[in-house]
């Protein structure tokens, strides 16, 4: 994958030294994206591979404020309140740094890249400004108690000045999840309320405990956008 993400080889039979990895050039003019098989052969075993393929070109960054047809759904997770604190964190300090993407790129990519954790935060934004701003708030406030905050508006109406930033923790859940994510009714449900941007039943369900990531897949296609990793607290550390 770092050969991949840095278009170098690694030094190999016939190849001494580290060498630019060219792309390939496609037939009809352009290039072909760089590809590469990667197995693991073991004696009287089962033969695995896999083909890694480095994603299409990104497009070039947009200013923060140019998110075109906002307000969007933020979700993020992790595995302890202290954990989801210095990740909103970090995101925040990301945010504000040179080349930000579009929010809809970074709300986007929060939903494919990352995985539905225990401990969990939503809010509706319109830019990536005020994405950074509630979430360097969250960070140096109190942790996650479980509550709702006001309503959030699904409309394309006026940004609000403080989007509120709705928090549960699910380590110890008093009843199981309001709904089951693999039926199919379940998921034609999810992406209905994806299409219709019913964000408070999405952020409900989410700090339920339902896996609301993946629905509505449909509607995501776009290049992959590079986040900064979740936090790693230290041994010992608040959590």
């Amino acid at each position: 994958m770092l050969q991949l993400r840095r278009a170098t080889l690694l030094p190999g039979p016939g190849r001494p030294r580290p060498a630019v990895w060219e792309a390939g050039r496609a037939p009809e003019g352009g290039t072909l994206p760089r590809t590469v098989l990667v197995g693991v052969h073991e004696p009287d075993t089962q033969h695995a591979v896999v083909v890694l393929r480095e994603p299409d070109p990104t497009p070039a960054p947009r200013a923060p404020g140019d998110d075109g047809g906002g307000p969007h759904l933020v979700l993020l997770s992790a595995v302890t309140p202290g954990h989801l604190a210095a990740t909103a964190e970090r995101l925040a300090a990301w945010l504000t740094g040179p080349g930000t993407p579009a929010l809809a790129a970074v709300a986007r990519e929060l939903r494919l890249g990352r995985a539905a954790l225990d401990c969990r935060l939503a809010l509706v934004v319109y830019d990536t400004s005020q994405l950074a701003a509630a979430l360097a708030a969250f960070a140096v406030g109190s942790g996650p108690d479980g509550t709702l905050g006001p309503p959030v508006p699904s409309d394309r109406g006026d940004p609000p000045d403080a989007p509120p930033v709705h928090s549960a923790d699910l380590r110890n859940p008093s009843a199981e999840p309001l709904l089951h994510g693999g039926l199919p009714e379940t998921r034609a449900y999810l992406d209905a309320l994806w299409e219709g941007r019913r964000f408070e039943q999405l952020i409900r369900l989410w700090l339920a405990g339902v896996d609301v990531l993946g629905a509505g897949r449909a509607h995501l296609a776009g290049p992959v956008t590079e986040l900064p990793p979740s936090a790693v607290l230290p041994r010992g550390a608040p959590r």
